[in-house]
């Protein structure tokens, strides 16, 4: 049983964050890798560098918004930086 999460891939090519949720995240992230997102595809190969685990989809779509309403690189970095640390 998997949790649903909110995910962050970053391009190892560009250095662009990747914001997503899921409600499978392995499965998703091999999603990534085989090239279904549009958005994904040609601008990889794309590392996990963040997750957030939710106890519902709706929460985790929620957190994607807000991470996403950022629009700031540094913003992203911060937040990977703080888990990490």
């Amino acid at each position: 049983s998997f949790m649903p999460a909110l995910y962050i891939l970053q391009s190892t090519t560009t250095a662009l964050f990747y914001v997503g949720s899921a409600l499978d995240l392995p499965n998703r992230l091999a999603d990534h890798q085989r090239g279904h997102s549009p958005y994904t595809r040609n601008r990889g190969p794309w590392v996990l560098v963040y997750q957030e685990p939710f106890n519902t989809l709706v929460e985790a779509r929620r957190r994607e918004r807000q991470v996403k309403s950022w629009k700031s690189h540094r913003s992203i970095q911060e937040l990977i930086d703080r888990a990490v640390g």
